[in-house]
């Protein structure tokens, strides 16, 4: 689905600095169609010079629609923006008749600071009638301008069933409490954190300006998953990134994944990744192409042949206890088995080993490129400690990108390891996996560690305090 957001990204005269509100919603409608994917148009002037600026939107949207051939052209006035970031507007409009507006009302009558349009005969026509000489004339004098004209719109034959309202669950329109004067509550109140757009028509600039900065300054910072700092964006990637050339065959999903920096413990991040289900990573990342198309080694077993190869001489001479954790199906667990003839379990949840009941604790866990696909690290240490024994040994492959020849000289879009669709939610750097061990009682073996391969030692006294 071809979604544009259309606002007039211009305020006549330029408002003051600290006035500026409308710069500020202009950043949050290009982020959060950045990081959907959808398209962001913005008119930097009024087109139409010879009418009120109120009455941009009309011919943008005809230009999203009738040009450009999006399914989809989505307005919103200066003074609203999209706030919630978790929520994609694709998900609403999928789910909405396609021929017909989408709008809802205030207490007031119809708002037209935020619709959605659809791309058919009809909607081009209901937009060339409202962009007309005549309905200008009618409506320039009007208290409420271009939405008293939609509002009469709405009067007429061809259009009187033209339009339907949004769910309320989603938050489509949504007004923050400026209405809080009114004797009854408004039937479309902003909820934060829940409420897909914020929409403030009143008060004055300098509220509007703090309002939405508030927002987007959330948007541009995310808690570090291993330290808790607040990160700063770092970097952007096409979210079709691999890590290694991928299939032609691979269906492109679109969109970018922006990756942050913890400015504490130098963690690497995508945040976007953060409130992921299983079944948004079933649906977009490991579906039926991870295999076939992505990541080939998963599938053939390489990689854990290679993996054994490399580190059997250490499980043998440990007459190790073995969990391989994350191991997927478990290949690299009976090889520990059946060519070292050494006790071997595979825990893997998202291939649905939650019930393994881990009746016996291990004297070693590997864990071989798992953490880089993991958004917060704190669950996954918790069962290290807890199926460890003590003095127990960890050995672990996640690429640490401070001390990492292969990434010198390059800039961070380019480095290999940094590939959303393979799943790679994250980058640690050294610092990163010192605070995450020793909160989690082990030590980090520098002397032992690689930028590809760490060894921790879980430590009696470092748990014990």
């Amino acid at each position: 689905m071809k979604i544009a957001i259309c606002t007039c990204g211009v305020y006549n005269p330029p408002l003051p600095p600290h006035f500026d509100y409308v710069s500020v919603t202009d950043e949050l409608k290009a982020r959060y169609c950045k990081k959907f994917g959808h398209t962001y148009l913005s008119s930097k002037e009024n087109p139409q010079e010879d009418k009120d600026a109120h009455w941009v939107k009309f011919p943008l949207l005809l230009y999203a629609l009738g040009k450009m051939d999006f399914d989809w052209a989505v307005w919103m006035d200066c003074d609203a923006a999209p706030v919630n970031f978790d929520v994609d507007i694709a998900g609403l409009l999928a789910g909405m008749d396609p021929n017909k507006v989408v709008i809802r009302k205030d207490i007031l009558g119809w708002n037209s600071g935020v619709f959605a349009v659809p791309n058919t005969s009809k909607a081009i026509q209901w937009l060339l009638s409202l962009d007309s000489d005549q309905t200008y004339k009618t409506f320039e004098k009007a208290p409420f301008f271009d939405q008293d004209a939609i509002a009469a719109s709405f009067k007429h034959p061809d259009y009187c069933d033209f339009y339907q309202f949004p769910s309320e669950n989603f938050g489509f329109n949504q007004f923050d409490d400026i209405y809080q004067y009114y004797s009854v509550p408004i039937p479309n109140e902003y909820i934060p954190g829940k409420s897909w757009c914020l929409h403030v028509p009143g008060y004055g600039d300098a509220y509007r300006r703090l309002r939405f900065a508030h927002c987007l300054d959330r948007v541009r910072k995310a808690r570090c998953p291993v330290c808790g700092t607040y990160g700063e964006e770092y970097f952007t990637v096409p979210f079709d990134k691999t890590f290694k050339p991928a299939s032609p065959e691979m269906t492109l999903q679109g969109g970018d994944c922006a990756y942050y920096i913890c400015p504490h413990c130098e963690m690497i991040y995508a945040p976007m990744f953060e409130k992921w289900t299983p079944s948004d990573y079933k649906q977009r990342i490991y579906n039926a192409e991870f295999d076939l198309c992505v990541d080939k080694e998963h599938a053939d077993g390489s990689r854990d042949q290679k993996m054994f190869e490399m580190f059997k001489d250490a499980i043998r001479s440990n007459q190790a206890r073995v969990l391989d954790y994350g191991g997927g199906h478990g290949k690299l667990a009976q090889m520990i088995h059946d060519k070292l003839g050494l006790w071997a379990d595979c825990y893997d949840p998202f291939y649905g080993d939650d019930a393994f009941k881990h009746h016996s604790k291990y004297t070693l866990i590997t864990c071989f490129e798992v953490m880089e696909h993991v958004y917060n690290p704190h669950p996954v240490f918790a069962n290290f400690n807890r199926w460890l024994v003590e003095d127990g040994v960890i050995i672990m492959s996640t690429q640490t990108w401070d001390n990492n020849r292969s990434v010198f000289g390059k800039m961070p879009t380019q480095w290999e390891n940094i590939a959303p669709r393979n799943g790679h939610v994250c980058m640690y750097s050294t610092k990163a996996l010192e605070i995450l061990a020793t909160r989690h009682g082990f030590r980090y073996c520098k002397d032992r560690s690689t930028a590809f391969f760490q060894v921790l030692e879980k430590s009696w006294d470092l748990t014990n305090g």
